[in-house]
Parts: structure tokens; sequence; C-alpha cells
């Protein structure tokens, strides 16, 4: 089964904007935290939620190691943890995204057959 053209470019464009919102309230809700003691990290915040929000958001999935250089020891880890922890839920989500069943569901799916 295959979706008309219109139908396939709008299914696309709802399941990027839900990935967008995901990505805002999940991996890069740190990124809109004002909790950063340090004012080299609130700086270095506001750079990378420009860099990665403007002037079109992305999806982009960030890695911890693109972290180094932006902040101190402390936030480095905090905000690595929590983009690990975020990254790991959007994942599960994922399938939800395009109307799919949970990646558990397939697999019981799968076991059945």
């Amino acid at each position: 089964m295959h979706l008309p053209g219109e139908d396939k470019a709008l299914s696309i464009l709802l399941a990027m904007l839900d990935l967008l919102r995901k990505q805002w309230d999940g991996p890069y809700a740190r990124l809109h935290n004002s909790s950063y003691r340090n004012t080299n990290c609130r700086a270095s915040r506001e750079d990378l939620k420009t860099a990665t929000w403007a002037p079109i958001p992305s999806l982009v999935s960030l890695n911890p190691k693109m972290l180094n250089g932006w902040f101190c020891e402390y936030c480095k880890q905090s905000n690595s943890t929590a983009f690990t922890v975020g990254q790991q839920a959007r994942w599960e989500e994922l399938p939800s995204v395009f109307g799919l069943p949970s990646s558990g569901d397939i697999t019981k799916e799968m076991e059945c057959v």
C-alpha cells in the first residue's frame, strides 16, 4: 500500500514537526534550562541553541562529544547524561511518530509468526 504523493508529503512534514518538538522537549531541554552556573556555559548554551535552531530548526542528534570545548566539566557531564537519556527516549518513540507499533510490539508480532 502506498500513499498518494500529497499525503506522503504531508505525513513527512507532520512527522518532522513532531520530531522537532520531541527533540526540543527531550535531548535539547537542557539548552533552554537556565540552571547553568558558569557565565561561559550560559553563553555557550545560547550559541549552541542558535546554531541548532536558527534560522531554521534542524533535526540533529547531539553527540555528547560535541559538547567538548563548549562547557565546563560539570556542565559537560550533566548535559551528556541528559542528552543520552533524552536520545534514548526519542529513539523509543520514533515508531509512533510514523504511526507504527512500538519496537516491543513489533518484536512480539515477529515471535508469533
